[in-house]
């Protein structure tokens, strides 16, 4: 149940984009902390501390050496010890180094779903300006454009979802985001559910509209053409160099193609 700052409107946080207030960070931290806890063996005879358990083990190494980038040979084994310097080192990092981080664990530990879900509840909370789409982290503007992102990434054909994975992975990039490289994957996912419907695996979006086998109304005809010739012709999306469309397009053109 709500309390009664958020009740009147008086607890209503700014929207934090491009950056992280203690409150998120804290809160994103606890989600890790557990994240740790459920991994932990209790010491056992002939331990003199807690142990991980060994799935686990090989996805903190990677964290320590590949993420992080620390020294192989002082890697700590005691899962407290651990847990102290990944807090101290979780606390230096950069409000998207925070974010990639949570795209690493999301990417590689079992319970994933839960991890997920969590995160999305915080960061909705706090008034985060980006959500997981599956495993990655995107700039978003509501739950609509969540659901339908969702919904776009889990066809039961694995080349539309490879696309649209693609996509998100384009627009996901908080630095340097490629929102030509995001429509054009968005568009080929189409055209690849098309493909498979039509059995025709050299057709064209724009021709395979027509397609019978698609049985789509006219109206649907005409605006997937649309969407079809947007990304074909606004600066040439498709076939053009990068260099040549990235000043034309826009986040909003991105995101709106992929959902």
């Amino acid at each position: 149940m709500s309390g009664f700052s958020e009740r009147t409107g008086l607890a209503i946080k700014p929207l934090q984009k491009n950056d992280m207030d203690d409150t998120l960070k804290n809160k994103l931290w606890n989600l890790i902390y557990t994240l740790f806890q459920g991994y932990i063996i209790p010491e056992l005879g002939g331990y003199d501390h807690d142990h991980w358990r060994k799935e686990f083990m090989e996805i903190i190494k990677k964290l320590w050496g590949d993420f992080l980038s620390l020294q192989i040979d002082k890697f700590p084994y005691d899962p407290d010890k651990f847990i102290q310097k990944i807090k101290l080192k979780f606390f230096e990092l950069s409000w998207n180094k925070i974010y990639d981080l949570l795209e690493f664990f999301a990417k590689n530990v079992s319970d994933k779903k839960k991890f997920i879900f969590d995160c999305n509840q915080v960061l909705e909370k706090e008034n985060s300006a980006y959500r997981f789409i599956n495993t990655a982290i995107v700039e978003i503007g509501n739950q609509t454009e969540i659901e339908s992102l969702e919904q776009s990434s889990s066809s039961p054909y694995w080349q539309v979802n490879e696309h649209i994975n693609k996509a998100i992975g384009f627009l996901s990039n908080k630095l340097a985001p490629d929102f030509q490289n995001s429509i054009k994957e968005s568009v080929s996912a189409v055209e690849a559910l098309a493909r498979i419907i039509t059995k025709n695996p050299n057709g064209t979006l724009g021709v395979l509209t027509q397609n019978p086998d698609l049985n789509l109304p006219k109206t649907l005809q005409e605006a997937t053409k649309k969407i079809y010739g947007f990304a074909s012709d606004k600066g040439g999306v498709r076939h053009a160099n990068k260099d040549e469309t990235e000043d034309h397009l826009t986040y909003s053109d991105a995101l709106f193609i992929a959902m």
